[in-house]
C-alpha cells in the first residue's frame, strides 16, 4: 500500500506549501457503510484501499476533487460503484462489472464511460494531481 503513502506525502507537500486546500472527513465506518461492497465482488486491492484511506476534498482555486465517505459510494445501475467527483459535477467509479488484468476494477467516468485508469494507484497518484497541477481533464478524451 505505498501508493497511499505517495499519495498522503504528495499532499501534505502541498498543503505545506499552501498549493492546495484540504477538507478532511474523518469518518468511522460502520458495517452498514460497507454493506454497498457485499454486491459486488471486490478485489482486494479495492478493499485494501477503502479500509485505509481518508476521505478527503482537495481544493485548488476553481476545481475540486473529493474522495467520498464510504457512507456516500453509490452503486449505479448495479456495475458503477461511484467514490470520487470532481468539481461536483464529473462522477468517477469502479465498473464493478469485472475484474481487470490488474486485478482491480476500471476507473471509469460514469457520464461517457471513459476509462480513466487500471488501478486505484494510478488514480491517486497520477490523475488526481495532473488535474490539481496542470489542470488536465483525465475523466475524458484530452485535445492536443
Amino acid at each position: 500500500m505505498n501508493y497511499l503513502i505517495d499519495f498522503k506525502n504528495a499532499l501534505s507537500k502541498r498543503l505545506k506549501n499552501n498549493r492546495i486546500e484540504c477538507v478532511f472527513c474523518n469518518e468511522i465506518i460502520c458495517k452498514e457503510d460497507i454493506l454497498i461492497l457485499s454486491k459486488v465482488n471486490t478485489p482486494i486491492i479495492i478493499e485494501q484501499y477503502i479500509a485505509n484511506y481518508t476521505p478527503i476534498i482537495i481544493k485548488k482555486i476553481n476545481r475540486s476533487i473529493e474522495l467520498l465517505k464510504i457512507s456516500d459510494f453509490e452503486l449505479i445501475d448495479n456495475r458503477f460503484l461511484m467514490f470520487s467527483r470532481v468539481n461536483g459535477i464529473e462522477i468517477i467509479c469502479f465498473d464493478t462489472n469485472n475484474i481487470n488484468s490488474a486485478n482491480e476494477w476500471d476507473i471509469v467516468n460514469y457520464s461517457n464511460n471513459f476509462l480513466i485508469a487500471k488501478t486505484i494507484e494510478s488514480y491517486l497518484t497520477n490523475k488526481i494531481w495532473a488535474f490539481v497541477d496542470r489542470e488536465r481533464e483525465f475523466w475524458k478524451q484530452e485535445q492536443y
